[in-house]
């Protein structure tokens, strides 16, 4: 978690994959300050504090985030708000502790100074008690307390000396002032002005209410204030159609022939057909049921033979499934996974307006599709749960964090297109903002994607875009070197795997893969020193050691070579080409019992290496 926040406007990579770390959490249920009842403290007046939190009734199993001291009531003692980040959002604890303790408060205005006279100091002394108290202008975390000065003084009836020092250096002072009174004083002025409070009912305001026990359900209907783009996707129903996204309002439903409330769902949806069908919708219901033969589950097809259904159904694919899976968690702000039965009413610009979690009637529908033809502010409008208007514009989810998800799930097209909603978001490449290098992160992971499965020229073009982004990401660079080599685009690929090692010269696997591709174009001494760079980066790396040592073999250089291969069969014993190196510089160096037993070493774990056969032929054929 990022413990303090950057100094200047502009943040780190780090500090912002921090903090999309810490809202994962959030959003698996985790909580910073989970199973911790707030807690209460009351001075002792002896340097001690009891605890009187369950006494209170401040004990909250809340997971509360703020607090904010205030006179709510005019009574002279302080209540709280407590903001929580769970429901209730925000809790009122009235102080009616019931003592005849005494107090007196002071608002400052300033005239001199800031109006709120922010920075200034207010001493009270009763006796040979004193109390001190700072005007701030913020304090806590998320909260802000009120601006009126409380002092608790006992049974005093008045105070000896109340002394206001300002932030200019000015200084004020009272004496005999009563107590159980509220006071303004503005500066300069020569008296406090007692303030009434107001009526207690007036002040009170609140009525006490009773927690009413709701029974938990995952049951929603959620109405998308912006709709979501989705990618272009298609399946094949039962009766051989093929349906895609788009074109049409079309509602999307997933369920199980054992979900005894899909059932319920299913067979209304049949019986009341002529509800949604006047509204041009189309419903394709697809079982998540692990397919039997013919591509169907028995369970679900003797369903559907049963209900007779008026509407597409067919078997969710592993596309379909990860891709709503992955969508509804971001919408509903939770990693949980989706649930049946959950619908998904999609527009026929192939946006998500709708998700329904749990049953959905014909009839409400109905009423939806007839919104999806209206406008985006029209729209929004009707999406609203309440009346009024937006502070702003509403915007997408974090289209990278679900690109994330889905090529996590291998569905790399998918990916693919939420992230390129994301960077178009994001704007022209900005180096050196770390939003811009997430996205060149994001870009060059998927691109290693489709090299994993052999689409490098998709690749090539999404790291191309990655370092415009960031062109310090040195595995950007060196993953589109290994994209142009597998294109055959030798010399860019050279180029970037240099710019690669330039910006990290311990990126072991760039050096080797520039190695190797120097070998290929005729450059053996740049060759050597990129391998030599490898085994410098990487000492423990056998594979390093083993270029390099073939590398000085091509070039006549055997004496050079058997080092690298003693370190290269030390590293990976199991690897029969090391030991074909090593017998064969052995041979070179005039040590023919060394270079039998390693060509034979070779031979046990590689009986078709014809090379140490050769090699091994010839030696025993010789004295």
């Amino acid at each position: 978690m990022p413990s303090q926040s950057p100094l200047t406007g502009s943040t780190t990579l780090e500090y912002s994959q921090a903090w999309a770390a810490t809202n994962r959490l959030i959003r698996e249920g985790k909580s910073w300050s989970g199973r911790e009842p707030n807690t209460l403290y009351l001075n002792a007046g002896d340097r001690s504090f009891a605890d009187i939190s369950f006494a209170s009734g401040a004990a909250f199993p809340d997971d509360a985030r703020a607090v904010a001291p205030v006179d709510w009531d005019d009574d002279g003692d302080l209540d709280f708000w407590v903001a929580n980040r769970t429901a209730p959002k925000v809790r009122y604890l009235r102080n009616d502790a019931g003592n005849s303790s005494r107090s007196i408060a002071l608002l400052l205005r300033g005239t001199k100074v800031n109006r709120d006279a922010v920075g200034s100091r207010v001493d009270v002394r009763v006796g040979e008690q004193r109390q001190v108290q700072l005007r701030q202008a913020g304090n806590g975390y998320l909260a802000q307390k009120t601006a009126w000065l409380t002092f608790g003084v006992g049974q005093a009836e008045r105070v000896d000396e109340l002394v206001v020092r300002w932030p200019d250096g000015s200084e004020q002072r009272f004496r005999d002032v009563a107590t159980g009174t509220r006071y303004t004083l503005v500066q300069g002025e020569q008296a406090l002005k007692p303030v009434t409070p107001r009526s207690t009912a007036a002040a009170r305001g609140l009525a006490v209410s009773e927690p009413k026990a709701v029974a938990p359900t995952s049951a929603a209907r959620i109405a998308l204030v912006k709709r979501r783009p989705l990618p272009e996707m298609s399946i094949t129903d039962t009766a051989g159609r093929t349906h895609s996204l788009g074109g049409r309002p079309l509602l999307v439903n997933f369920w199980t022939s054992t979900c005894s409330n899909c059932i319920a769902e299913l067979n209304a949806w049949n019986t009341e057909s002529e509800t949604w069908r006047k509204s041009g919708l189309a419903i394709l219901a697809l079982s998540v049921e692990a397919p039997e033969a013919g591509g169907v589950p028995g369970a679900a097809r003797t369903l559907m033979q049963r209900l007779e259904p008026s509407y597409s159904w067919g078997t969710a694919s592993d596309a379909w499934l990860h891709t709503f899976n992955v969508l509804q968690r971001w919408i509903v702000d939770r990693q949980d996974e989706m649930r049946v039965p959950t619908s998904f009413l999609i527009d026929a610009q192939r946006r998500l307006a709708y998700v329904y979690r749990g049953p959905v009637s014909a009839a409400q529908l109905a009423t939806d599709v007839a919104t999806l033809a209206l406008d985006d502010e029209a729209f929004a409008r009707a999406a609203q749960a309440l009346p009024g208007r937006r502070a702003h514009a509403a915007g997408l989810p974090g289209m990278v964090d679900i690109a994330g998800e889905l090529f996590d799930g291998q569905r790399l097209d998918e990916a693919s297109f939420y992230l390129e909603l994301g960077l178009a978001a994001l704007g022209a490449p900005t180096p050196g903002e770390p939003l811009h290098q997430r996205a060149a992160a994001a870009l060059t992971k998927l691109a290693g994607g489709y090299l994993e499965a052999k689409r490098p020229a998709e690749a090539v073009a999404r790291l191309e875009r990655a370092v415009s982004h960031d062109a310090s990401n040195a595995s950007s660079w060196f993953t589109l070197g290994e994209a142009r080599a597998r294109l055959n685009q030798k010399l860019p690929a050279i180029e970037a795997l240099r710019r690669a090692t330039e910006l990290d010269a311990g990126l072991a696997a760039a050096w080797l893969r520039l190695g190797a591709l120097l070998n290929e174009t005729n450059e053996p001494a740049a060759a050597i020193e990129a391998l030599r760079s490898a085994t410098r980066a990487a000492p423990d790396d056998g594979r390093a050691w083993f270029t390099l040592g073939g590398t000085y073999l091509a070039q006549h250089a055997p004496a050079d070579a058997l080092p690298c291969f003693r370190k290269s069969t030390e590293l990976q014993p199991q690897h029969a080409l090391s030991w074909t190196g090593l017998g064969t510089c052995l041979a070179f160096a005039g040590d023919k019992p060394g270079a039998l037993q390693a060509l034979r070493r070779a031979l046990e774990l590689d009986p078709q290496d014809q090379r140490a056969k050769a090699m091994l032929e010839q030696l025993q054929s010789t004295r």
